[in-house]
C-alpha cells in the first residue's frame, strides 16, 4: 500500500503534462512539483532512515508539505487580512518547527506528531478563510468549478481522515500501526486524486477564459 502512495503522487506532474500547462500558470505547476516532491521523499521508506537523521526526515517533509498548501491557499484566498494572518502563521509555524526539532528525543522518535497536529489546525482555519470568503463573494462562478475548492476539498480529506491517527502514532503499539495506517493511504491517494481534478480545473477554466476573450475581442468593431 505504500508502494502506491508514493507513486500516486507522479499523478500530479503527469496530469501536467497531459494538459499540456503552459509554464506560467503557476498554481498546476506548483501542484507539479509537490508531486514529485513527495515521491522524491517517500520513495525513501522511512523506517529505513537512520535514527538520527529520522526527526529531520519528518520534520522536513511535514514543512515543505505546509508551506505548498499554504501558499496554494494564500494565492487563492483576495482578503487582505487573511492573507497577513497566513503569512503570520506560517512564520510562526517555522519557527515551531526549528525549536521542536533541536528537542526532539531520537531514540523515542517515530512520527512528527505534534508537528502534524499543529499543521492540520493551521490548515483547517486556512479552509474556513477559503469557504467564508468564497460564500460570500458576489461571483457568480460555481464553486466546484473553482481550482481552490478542490485544493481545499483534498486537503480537508487528508488531514481529517488521518488527524487522529498521526498525532497518536507515537503511542500505538506495532499491531494498531498495521491495522490503522492504511486509513491514511487511503486519504492520501484520495487527496492525490483530488488534486488532480484540481489541476485539471484550473487548467480548463483558463483556457475557456482565453477563449471567451478572444470572441469578446473579435466581436469588437474595427473603426479604422
Amino acid at each position: 500500500m505504500y508502494t502506491i502512495v508514493t507513486y500516486s503522487y507522479l499523478l500530479l506532474p503527469l496530469t501536467l503534462v497531459f494538459l499540456k500547462s503552459k509554464r506560467k500558470d503557476l498554481v498546476p505547476l506548483l501542484i507539479g512539483i509537490y508531486g514529485v516532491f513527495a515521491f522524491c521523499y517517500l520513495i525513501i521508506d522511512p523506517v529505513e532512515v537512520p535514527i538520527p537523521y529520522r526527526a529531520a526526515y519528518a520534520l522536513s517533509y511535514t514543512t515543505i508539505e505546509y508551506l505548498f498548501f499554504a501558499f496554494l491557499f494564500f494565492t487563492s484566498i483576495q482578503n487582505r487580512l487573511f492573507k497577513r494572518i497566513i503569512l503570520t502563521l506560517s512564520i510562526a509555524f517555522i519557527s515551531f518547527q526549528i525549536i521542536f526539532y533541536f528537542n526532539v528525543k531520537d531514540d523515542r522518535f517515530r512520527l512528527d506528531t505534534i508537528p502534524i497536529g499543529v499543521e492540520t489546525i493551521l490548515l483547517f482555519v486556512y479552509t474556513f478563510f477559503f469557504f467564508y470568503e468564497s460564500l460570500k463573494s458576489q461571483n457568480q462562478i460555481n464553486l466546484y468549478n473553482s481550482f481552490a475548492f478542490w485544493i481545499a476539498i483534498g486537503i480537508l480529506l487528508y488531514l481529517g481522515a488521518s488527524f487522529f491517527i498521526y498525532i497518536l502514532a507515537n503511542d500505538l503499539n506495532n499491531d494498531q500501526i498495521n491495522a490503522f495506517w492504511n486509513v491514511t493511504y487511503v486519504a492520501e491517494i484520495i487527496k492525490n486524486l483530488v488534486f488532480c481534478v484540481a489541476i485539471i480545473t484550473y487548467v480548463t477554466t483558463a483556457k475557456e477564459l482565453k477563449k471567451n476573450r478572444s470572441l469578446n475581442t473579435d466581436n469588437v468593431p474595427h473603426l479604422i
